[in-house]
């Protein structure tokens, strides 16, 4: 685990630890959603469609007509794609308050990170648990998700990089 780690998340240590801190998070636990989400891959996408077709009909509603995200609804495949280290969904940033211009830039580490652990802290604060929260940030439909993630977290954390 430590070589995999050093391979893939420990390039972005520094934006892991900033981005954590700032919205009250574990950074071990960001940087292991990382590693199970995109395997430190910051080019990492992947299609959703049945994301797009269980909330389309709710962003078209949600999403108005001056939003920038407004014209990728036309586009189902690349609104409904997962992006970047954390596998941000565009639809879920925009929930969350992100105004890229192209849902490609939630690829650039440093916003995919920001992004990621808000989501994150506003799931858990929602849920309220961090384990409720992980399972709510993966969607939900993974019971295992936030076990396969806190194991991850622990190897990371007895590392200690951050």
């Amino acid at each position: 685990m430590h070589r995999k780690f050093q391979e893939s998340v420990n390039h972005y240590r520094s934006e892991i630890a900033k981005r954590s801190l700032k919205h009250g998070q574990d950074p071990n636990l960001i940087a292991a959603i990382i590693l199970v989400e995109s395997s430190g891959n910051p080019y990492a996408i992947r299609v959703e469609p049945a994301f797009w077709k269980r909330y389309a009909v709710a962003y078209h509603k949600i999403i108005q007509p001056s939003d920038p995200a407004r014209k990728w609804l036309k586009y189902p495949d690349v609104f409904a794609c997962s992006y970047g280290l954390m596998q941000i969904m565009y639809g879920v940033a925009v929930e969350h308050g992100c105004k890229v211009k192209f849902p490609t830039e939630l690829l650039k580490p440093d916003i995919n990170i920001e992004f990621g652990c808000r989501i994150l802290a506003r799931k858990t604060k929602a849920t309220g648990s961090i384990e409720a929260g992980v399972l709510a940030y993966n969607g939900g439909g993974n019971s295992s998700y936030p076990k396969k993630v806190f194991e991850l977290r622990d190897q990371i954390a007895k590392l200690e990089f951050f």
